[in-house]
């Protein structure tokens, strides 16, 4: 994100995006997690 020209980054959420899914798919066994992300660019 730095090398885009994006500041101040950081994770604001973290969920697991397979929870109660018919079919949790082998990312689950992995950990595999889902993030929000946000940073700013300056104008």
């Amino acid at each position: 994100m730095h090398a885009a020209g994006f500041e101040d980054g950081q994770i604001v959420y973290k969920y697991n995006s397979y929870v109660d899914t018919p079919d949790p798919s082998d990312a689950l066994e992995f950990g595999t997690q889902g993030i929000s992300f946000r940073a700013r660019k300056p104008v």
